[in-house]
Formats: structure tokens, sequence, C-alpha cells
């Protein structure tokens, strides 16, 4: 049990319950451990064929148990001294994330108790369903191959307003849900390329009907604005040369840095 200070109050919170990519799933963190030159590996093929290679083994719960020892959002619960439920995923959109947040609160899974922790996804991904797999539901990401023309689609749409719009969206239902259920909620970006969107290319973009201009500057606003939100503490500031790993992922010293500075954010 910990009491932390949450938004100009003080809650007492048991656990922390985390959503979102691999940024808080924990990847590449624990490879070393399991795989013989794992991070030489990765330069040497490639993320997608290191995947390909070693999936038996990068999927193993051995493997997961351990990185996800060395995430933020374990390394913040350790600092509190309370339990955590880490329900990220992999290459996951924001859109998924959300949705498993609200499901979750919709059939009391998350208690009153719970601090959630979101870590907000790049816009460059979204749903996609896989029309030959019988689970269909597969999460297209901008970490496949960059031979791939999928990928080359998904940088082309990173300025798609549609795909904007519904990332704002998603933002404004977590925030919505959250408030409804009295629940302790926290959003993080795992990137820095949000303040570069939401200022330059909502901001200065002279090309869309005024009306939805206005409507969509109004809600890029609102959102920068939600206490829910922390705009200003995201996980690549502390990205710094010699810390990222063979998959472009960030290194435990990036985690363990970030989770403090997210406890001394809320710490009594």
């Amino acid at each position: 049990m910990a009491t932390i200070k949450y938004n100009n109050t003080l809650r007492v919170i048991n656990r922390i319950v985390a959503y979102g990519c691999s940024y808080t799933f924990g990847s590449e963190l624990a490879d070393i451990d399991f795989i013989e030159n794992a991070e030489a590996e990765k330069r040497n093929l490639g993320l997608a064929e290191f995947n390909r290679k070693y999936g038996h083994i990068i999927t193993s719960p051995e493997l997961i148990a351990k990185q996800q020892e060395r995430v933020w959002p374990t390394l913040l619960a350790n600092k509190l001294n309370v339990d955590v439920l880490n329900r990220a995923a992999g290459g996951t959109s924001l859109e998924p994330s959300v949705m498993t947040f609200r499901d979750d609160l919709f059939n009391k899974r998350i208690k009153k108790t719970d601090l959630v922790l979101l870590g907000i996804t790049t816009l460059n991904r979204w749903l996609h369903i896989h029309p030959k797999k019988y689970n269909i539901i597969n999460f297209v990401s901008s970490v496949i191959d960059e031979n791939d023309p999928l990928h080359r689609a998904m940088v082309a749409v990173y300025d798609d307003f549609t795909l904007y719009t519904n990332h704002l969206t998603q933002l404004e239902h977590a925030s919505t849900e959250a408030l409804a259920h009295d629940s302790l909620f926290l959003g993080f970006p795992m990137t820095q390329d949000f303040k570069i969107m939401y200022t330059n290319k909502i901001g200065n973009n002279k090309s869309l009907e005024a009306t939805y201009h206005n409507v969509l500057r109004m809600r890029t606003k609102r959102v920068m604005r939600n206490d829910h939100y922390k705009w200003d503490l995201d996980l690549t500031r502390f990205s710094t040369a010699g810390r990222l790993l063979g998959g472009n992922h960030w290194s435990t010293e990036v985690h363990e840095e970030f989770s403090n500075a997210i406890y001394q954010r809320i710490k009594l």
C-alpha cells in the first residue's frame, strides 16, 4: 500500500496496472539473458529477422517475466512497494490499449486502489484485421521490415488527419472513462513526436476545412491540458547515446530513470 500525490489530491494505491506497446511491455530488456550476443545479432539481422529466428525464445514465459522485471511500470511499483499487472503488448496501437483498459473497467478488473498507467503509442500504428489468420486481430506497427511495402505505407500516412483524429478520440475515451469510474489514471508519451504533431501539423495546417480545423485544434488543446496526460514527461527524454538496444528499444537504465522521474512526481 502506498499514498501518492494524484492531481492535487492524496490517494491510496495497492497496485499499478499498465497498458501500452512494447515500451511498456518491456521488449528487448531481457533478450541478452537468453540469447547469446543478442544485441549484435539484432544489428546484423535486423529486428524482424531476429524475431523470426528467435521467436520461440522471446515469447517464452521465462523471458517475458524477466523483461517485465526491468520495465518502467514494474520499477515504479517497486519504488512504491505495490503490486503490478502489465497489460501492455508489443507492437500494439493506442486503440487496443485503450479498449483493453475500458474493458477492464467495465468488467471490474480495475479496483479503486489501482493506479492505471498508459504508455501512449505513436500515431503511425492502427488496428489491422488480418484476412488470413484465424486470430484475425493483428496489430500493425512501425517496426515491420522497412522493405515491406506496408511499412512504407504506414510512414506515408503519418500526417493523415483521420488517423490523428482517431488518436485524439482514443485519448478522450480513456480520460472520460477514468473520470466516470473514478479511476486513478495517468498517461505518458513514449516518444517526443507528439509535441511536433500537435504543435506543427495541426496548429499550422491551412488545408483543412476551416470549421473542422478549428474543432481539431480545440480538441488538441483540450487533450494537451488534460491532467490525466503528462506530456512533459516522455520516455525518450532519458534516451542518451549508448542506451539504445539492437532493436531500437531503450535500455534498462532509461526505464529506471523514467520510472524515477514519475516517482518524484507522485511521491509524498
